[in-house]
């Protein structure tokens, strides 16, 4: 009987710890004035200098908490359906589910001052096709972060076969350990764009992240930088914002999309549609939207800027501003990521790929 009462007593437990997980913010709206704005965002994307600086200027307050990836955020929407929350910040493809689900409010671009500072080519994307849902906030791209002595070596072509071919000499890579994003680096490689995979693609791209795996120094998602700065390799593909971020330390860097074309990520202002505090929120997009606002993220992230006229005030390196004043080029040649496979497929395919 003992035994019976400790094991419900953890199960409790747990499913009490989960329950509040879910719905802690939902619950303490009822203990959140009226001018305190909720928002739930990614870790490291939001200055708080930045939110300071609003809460003093505006005399409101702003509650930030964090999620880690974009699944935890759908989760959390869905469970608490935006209850308790008046702001989110998910990436691109996040945005295309919080607007099937119906969780979001459709924005007025005429209540944001700066509205018209954005850049076009950042607008109007497949996500949300009318930007009827979605402000963009800061964006990176993937690509190739290198030693320069590799970068300047006649032989070198940044091209995605850079991650998929031997060499020889043998070249140390670092890669990506996001199924997504393997999958879709991957698919790239041997389809050029794609919708969705087929059962026979699906089988190709496993055989070839399985036989990449040969020539793979280490797999890192969350701090690719260091595999660069520690020389363990030579090149790592990688999110550009890790290595803007060590080029500013470390000359002997730097960060080159794929000549094929490769994929960005967005992240984005969301209205929720549970929200009393619209005009709260519109006020603090347009802050975070500020000149002044943006050089502060860009120093403090290294995350790309979204307004057209960000070269006028953030610093940045000659081979960054070429390719941030041709976005409407760029963003021809780069696509954002998005499900080739459904969910359980790909952690299927990653997983037998990275023991076959």
């Amino acid at each position: 009987m003992k035994k019976w009462f400790i094991r419900g007593s953890i199960t409790f437990v747990w499913l009490f710890l989960f329950a509040f997980t879910l719905y802690a913010p939902r619950w303490s709206r009822f203990h959140v004035d009226e001018n305190t704005l909720s928002v739930f965002t990614w870790g490291g994307l939001i200055d708080p200098e930045v939110v300071q600086r609003f809460e003093r200027e505006t005399g409101h307050k702003v509650h930030l908490s964090f999620f880690s990836s974009n699944e935890e955020l759908l989760a959390k929407m869905r469970a608490t359906k935006g209850k308790g929350y008046d702001l989110v910040l998910p990436s691109d493809y996040a945005v295309r589910t919080l607007i099937e689900e119906g969780l979001l409010k459709k924005l007025d671009p005429l209540r944001l001052r700066n509205y018209s500072r954005l850049h076009p080519a950042l607008l109007h994307h497949p996500f949300d096709p009318e930007s009827r849902f979605s402000i963009p906030f800061a964006w990176e791209l993937f690509g190739f972060g290198v030693q320069k002595d590799l970068l300047e070596s006649k032989d070198f072509v940044p091209s995605l076969k850079l991650l998929f071919t031997p060499h020889n000499p043998p070249l140390c890579i670092g890669m990506t350990n996001d199924p997504l994003e393997a999958i879709s680096i991957a698919s790239l490689n041997l389809f050029g764009k794609v919708d969705a995979l087929t059962e026979t693609q699906a089988q190709e791209v496993k055989s070839l992240l399985s036989k990449q795996k040969q020539w793979v120094e280490a797999y890192n998602h969350t701090r690719p930088d260091l595999l660069l700065t520690s020389h363990q390799c030579s090149l790592v593909f990688s999110p550009s914002s890790y290595i803007e971020r060590a080029m500013r330390q470390f000359s002997d860097l730097a960060f080159i999309p794929p000549e094929e074309g490769t994929f960005a990520s967005m992240e984005h202002f969301c209205i929720l549609a549970a929200t009393k505090k619209e005009a709260l929120a519109y006020q603090f997009i347009d802050a975070l939207l500020d000149p002044e606002s943006v050089k502060a993220h860009w120093n403090s992230y290294a995350l790309y800027p979204v307004t057209i006229d960000a070269m006028d005030y953030i610093e940045c390196n000659d081979r960054t501003r070429a390719f941030l004043s041709s976005l409407n080029e760029g963003f021809k040649n780069w696509q954002f990521y998005h499900n080739l496979l459904t969910d359980e497929q790909q952690r299927t395919l990653w997983i037998q790929a990275k023991v076959e």
